[in-house]
């Protein structure tokens, strides 16, 4: 294998492993915050419910979307923040 495929599988798995982190930090602080959420895809999707507003997270990238507005935004600290907690 050449330099230069090498250190793009190296560069792919240090993204995999940068994701996997997030998920986990991510969801460890939703817990920690007490917000309600329901886990899918072995917790690749969270769906939040707060206020009788629902929403989509993906913590490993950090996206989340309102499911009424269709509203997108990116972080678990900005989701946070959205949800007023």
């Amino acid at each position: 294998m050449s330099e230069m495929a090498e250190d793009f599988k190296a560069l792919n798995e240090m993204r995999r492993a940068k994701r996997g982190d997030n998920k986990n930090r991510s969801t460890e602080l939703l817990k920690e915050r007490g917000i309600n959420f329901q886990s899918n895809n072995h917790g690749v999707h969270l769906v939040v419910r707060h206020n009788d507003v629902i929403y989509d997270f993906y913590p490993s990238t950090g996206l989340y979307i309102n499911r009424a507005t269709k509203k997108k935004g990116r972080g678990v600290f900005n989701l946070l923040k959205t949800l007023g907690v």
